[in-house]
C-alpha cells in the first residue's frame, strides 16, 4: 500500500501548470502589494505606532524608511516569482517580510493573507520554477504529482473550514457580499431581483467554484 502511494505521490505530472500557478500568483502578490502602497497603509503606522500588537509576539515596528524598503523589496520579490528568476529565495523573503507586516498589528489581520503566506512557504520548496522562467538550472517538463497535491491539499483544507465557518444566518443571507458590492458599485440597488440574485450567486456559489477548480485542476 505504502509502495503503492509513493508512485501515486511521484508520478511525473507536467511541469506547465505549477508555472502558470506561480505566475498568476507573483502577478496577484504584485498588484497587493501595490494596493498596500496605494491605501498608505505604511503611513498610518506613524505617529500613531501599532495599536493592537499580538501579546504572544509583540513585534516591534521598525521605522518609516525601513519599513517603505520591506515594501519596494516585496515588489521586488514577486517580480521574481513571477519570472521564475531565484524564485524559491524571492518567495521565501516576500512570504518572511508579509508575515512581519501581518503579525504587526491584530487590525491588520486577514484571513486571504493568512492563506498567502501558508501557500508562500509550501511554494518556496516547490520546482514552480521547473517551466516558464528564467530559471537555468531547473529546467524540466515533469515534476512530481505530490507538488500539486499539497497545494490543492492546503486551499481545501482553508476553504472547508471557511466554508464551515459561514454556516450561519449572517453569511447566509447574503452578508457582507450586498454591503461589499454595495460599496463598491453605488449604482447598484440591492433591492431589485437581478441584483439579489447576483449576491446569492456569489454568496453560494463563489465557494463551489473554488472547489471544483481545486479538486479537477
Amino acid at each position: 500500500m505504502l509502495e503503492s502511494l509513493y508512485k501515486y505521490l511521484s508520478k511525473p505530472t507536467p511541469a506547465f501548470g505549477l508555472a502558470v500557478f506561480r505566475i498568476c500568483f507573483g502577478l496577484i502578490l504584485l498588484w497587493d502589494v501595490i494596493r498596500i502602497f496605494r491605501i498608505e497603509l505604511i503611513e498610518s503606522f506613524y505617529p500613531r505606532g501599532i495599536i493592537f500588537s499580538y501579546a504572544f509576539l509583540n513585534i516591534p515596528l521598525v521605522n518609516s524608511t525601513m519599513l517603505t524598503c520591506f515594501l519596494y523589496a516585496m515588489a521586488l520579490c514577486c517580480v521574481l516569482i513571477a519570472v521564475g528568476y531565484f524564485f524559491r529565495f524571492a518567495m521565501l523573503i516576500f512570504t518572511v517580510l508579509l508575515t512581519y507586516l501581518f503579525f504587526l498589528d491584530q487590525t491588520l489581520y486577514n484571513n486571504h493573507i493568512y492563506l498567502i503566506i501558508l501557500l508562500g512557504l509550501i511554494m518556496s520548496i516547490l520546482p514552480a520554477d521547473s517551466s516558464l522562467s528564467l530559471s537555468k538550472k531547473r529546467k524540466r517538463h515533469y515534476i512530481p504529482k505530490w507538488t500539486y497535491l499539497i497545494l490543492q491539499f492546503q486551499v481545501l483544507v482553508v476553504y472547508f473550514f471557511g466554508g464551515l465557518a459561514k454556516l450561519n444566518i449572517f453569511w447566509l443571507s447574503g452578508h457582507p457580499t450586498k454591503e461589499i458590492i454595495a460599496n463598491k458599485f453605488a449604482a447598484i440597488d440591492m433591492s431589485s431581483n437581478w441584483d439579489l440574485i447576483l449576491v446569492y450567486l456569489i454568496t453560494y456559489g463563489g465557494y463551489s467554484l473554488i472547489y471544483l477548480l481545486v479538486i479537477y485542476c
